[in-house]
């Protein structure tokens, strides 16, 4: 699916929105930011969701309308039918108690899709509304804000997890796309892809915007035709369960009663959670691909290996 949409929404432009600011510090953590910042930063298409639909729905919804679509209706009539991958709303959650905890401090999102249109910023109170969790995430590095460099399939999105924290022991980013990341580490996941059908979402849009039924219903007849449905089933894809499992070993609890002037801010991983697959620059700590994932989809199989592997 192209994130990019179509030349619909080509004309449209304008600054991505103010980030959020990440967290409010009481003293002890400033004196701990010093040592270490931690923080699970989250890859968003193929990841987190199937979004590419959804991006082009939402790049017509503003351009005809000229503002943002309810982020009610989206998160209703598509991260609620298959957009969002499974169990996100847990992670989501779990990761918003883990800052209150103070196991973390901040969760950003790393993803190459641009915000000029504020999809991005759209997308993350989607998923904020989806599992209930308030403003959870903080920074939103888009493509905008990352180096490129050109690779075998076109020019890609580096990331370069040092913008989030300079310590690399400490932060950890979730991708499908393990082999662009620098400076931290990486849990592999593999591409999400659900079909989700459009039909309830393009009703309400006609719904709302009657005068351009036609353009909307041929946008979507189009994307159908260049992108038919792949017929895989993921609904019983667990990465991001098996994610979650790493994470807890990665961020584990402090201990209750332990001297704030003693805690040791900084995050080791044992030896356990290490795979030995390094790329420059970076630490993949495990491939959270599960036997459902490598049966269901030859393209993962190909990707990620032929046995299931426990993360």
């Amino acid at each position: 699916m192209d994130t990019n949409g179509s030349d619909v929404t080509s004309e449209m432009d304008g600054a991505s929105p103010r980030k959020r600011p990440c967290l409010e510090h009481d003293s002890w953590r400033r004196q701990c930011r010093r040592t270490s910042w931690r923080a699970v930063v989250l890859d968003l298409d193929e990841t987190t969701g199937n979004w590419g639909l959804a991006s082009l729905a939402y790049k017509m919804f503003v351009h005809f309308a000229g503002d943002q679509p309810p982020v009610e209706l989206f998160v209703k009539h598509y991260l609620e039918i298959g957009g969002a991958r499974p169990h996100l709303k847990q992670m989501l959650q779990t990761l918003e108690q883990w800052k209150r905890d103070d196991r973390i401090d901040e969760v950003a999102v790393f993803t190459s899709a641009s915000n000029a249109q504020g999809w991005v910023s759209y997308l993350v109170r989607c998923m904020e509304h989806y599992a209930g969790t308030g403003e959870l995430i903080g920074r939103r590095i888009v493509r905008e804000d990352a180096p490129l460099a050109s690779s075998a399939k076109g020019t890609r999105t580096i990331k370069d997890l040092s913008i989030i924290s300079p310590d690399r022991d400490s932060v950890v980013l979730v991708d499908d796309k393990p082999e662009y990341v620098l400076n931290g580490y990486v849990i592999g996941v593999p591409e999400y892809s659900q079909d989700v059908s459009i039909q309830a979402l393009e009703e309400q849009m006609l719904k709302l915007l009657p005068e351009y039924s036609q353009d909307i219903q041929a946008v979507f007849a189009a994307d159908r035709e260049q992108y038919p449905p792949n017929n895989v089933d993921f609904t019983g894809d667990d990465a991001l369960l098996n994610c979650l499992n790493v994470l807890t070993e990665i961020f584990a609890e402090p201990k209750q009663h332990q001297s704030i002037d003693f805690l040791d801010c900084s995050r080791t991983v044992s030896n356990e959670s290490v795979s030995n697959q390094h790329s420059p620059g970076s630490n993949v700590l495990t491939h959270c691909r599960t036997e459902h994932s490598l049966r269901s989809s030859g393209r993962a199989s190909e990707a990620w290996g032929c046995g299931p592997v426990e993360c």
